[in-house]
Parts: C-alpha cells; structure tokens; sequence
C-alpha cells in the first residue's frame, strides 16, 4: 500500500471485519470469513485505477463504481443509493464501450496509414464472429459434398443407421 492513510484505513476495517469471527470454532468456516474479509476491505481502499481486467473493455471509473456498489448495505433503505449508483454505473459502461471502440478504430486507422496488414486485421479477427470448429462439410458416399441442409440430416441419419444396424455388423464379421 503506497500511503499511510491507506494502510491506517485498511487495518481499522479489517480489524472490524474480523471481531465478529473471533469465536468461530470451525477453522474452514473462521478461514473463510478472514478470506471474505481481506477481499471487502482490499476492495474498498486500494486504489482502483491500478487494477487490471480481463475485459479490457471496462475502464477505471466503471470498476470504481462496481466496487462501491458492492459496499452498500442490504435493505430497502438503500434502494435510492443502489439506483443511483446503477444509474452512474450504465453511463460510465457506454461511455467505456464507446472509448474501447475509438480506441480499437484508431488502432486500425494507424496499422492503415502504416501499410501493416497485421496490425490491421489483428482487431477484426478479435472483434469478429469465432468460427465454429465444427466442420460444415458433408460428403455422399461417393464423396461428392452436400450443400443442402435437409440431405446433410438425412446423410447424418442413414450414417448413424448403418453404425448401428445389427445386420451391417454381422455383414462385416462375415
């Protein structure tokens, strides 16, 4: 923890969040309320900005704000709190979603200008449709493929039936 204020803080709540698991008898069950414990506190006084994501698409501001409706306490007394911050909370995603497209369109603009192909079809590849790693291609027996939809059922179905044709099997024994 980088200040003093910081690590004051963090101690008095940790401290708070700790006395009511003094007395657990069950040591997984005392674990976990400690590991619950660190996880509130280390939540609400570090320094959000730092944290990195896997969904780079989410920003400082919306993680700040996500944090902090977390720590709102349960009941319809905070109904108002919880709105407003899920108010703010859908403001800062959208403008997130749309500096993480900016971002994105100026990366492509510049691997342009560049002339780096890579670089600029790196982020369609990203952003696009993942294909399917199901093969589409279906042949007849004479390994003509089929395009047709209903025929590739239908061919699915007359394979499936000579695999487990009992006449097809003893056919093979022979």
């Amino acid at each position: 923890m980088s200040n003093e204020k910081t690590k004051i803080r963090f101690q008095e709540q940790t401290r708070s969040h700790l006395d009511s698991s003094e007395n657990e008898a069950d040591p997984d069950v005392a674990w976990r309320d400690i590991q619950a414990a660190v996880e509130t506190v280390v939540a609400s006084t570090s320094n959000l900005n730092h944290k990195v994501t896997k969904n780079q698409r989410i920003f400082s501001r919306s993680i700040t704000l996500m944090g902090s409706r977390k720590l709102i306490p349960s009941g319809s007394e905070h109904d108002g709190e919880r709105k407003q911050i899920r108010s703010r909370l859908s403001k800062s995603r959208r403008n997130d979603r749309e500096q993480w497209w900016a971002t994105k369109a100026k990366e492509m603009e510049k691997a342009a200008t560049i002339g780096n192909t890579t670089q600029l079809y790196r982020p369609i590849k990203e952003i696009g449709i993942n294909k399917s790693s199901v093969s589409q291609t279906i042949s007849k027996k004479d390994d003509t493929l089929i395009c047709s939809q209903s025929r590739r059922l239908e061919r699915w179905a007359e394979h499936f039936r000579e695999q487990f044709s009992y006449s097809t099997i003893a056919r093979q024994c022979e």
